[in-house]
């Protein structure tokens, strides 16, 4: 957001360009310009945060965490992009990890496109409150046999025109239709 970037993953401390090292667990906002950490976000996320979207002045983040900032958050989560408080109306309930988010849209028709081992590997959430909002509504099965992990989306792209989306994973089938590792819906 403006020049503020976000980078997620697995760690416990960054350091700045010039060299001072900052405690930061698992996410971390910075200068893009200066490289400066931005010094009042500083929430410890419990584990690898695997995805960070930017949009309708916050900042959903998505991973394989339980907790973030303090509070039991499971896999997502909304966050003040500023001060990194974890926004505690929003609350999607989801088990799993989460490898991809996305937000769709904007102002009252907007949804947070949810992808991972999640229950139903992908969902749209409202971005208010988390609530799974059924605008997805696909049976995506069938794990590849002897895939070294379960049934899941890894990544997927939405087009510019928000019309079409492509996605990828561990599965076989969408909708009861043969779909392996892709589809575009």
């Amino acid at each position: 957001l403006g020049s503020t970037m976000y980078a997620g993953g697995l760690f416990t401390q960054v350091r700045d360009a010039a060299g001072t090292t900052f405690a930061r667990r698992n996410i971390v906002a910075f200068d893009a310009t200066t490289g400066e950490i931005r010094q009042a976000f500083n929430t410890p996320v419990s584990g690898n945060v695997l995805a960070v979207e930017a949009g309708n002045g916050s900042l959903y983040v998505g991973g394989t965490f339980g907790n973030i900032g303090g509070v039991v958050r499971g896999g997502v989560a909304k966050i003040d992009p500023v001060t990194g408080a974890v926004d505690t109306a929003f609350n999607a309930r989801v088990s799993g990890r989460v490898n991809d988010l996305q937000l769709l849209g904007s102002g009252a028709d907007a949804k947070l496109i949810v992808g991972g081992t999640i229950p139903g590997q992908l969902i749209a959430l409202n971005p208010n409150t988390g609530a799974n909002t059924g605008y997805i509504n696909l049976s995506i099965a069938n794990p590849i046999p002897r895939a070294a992990e379960p049934l899941s989306v890894h990544d997927f792209a939405i087009d510019a025109a928000e019309q079409k989306l492509v996605a990828s994973g561990n599965f076989m089938t969408v909708s009861g239709q043969a779909r392996s590792r892709v589809f575009v819906v």
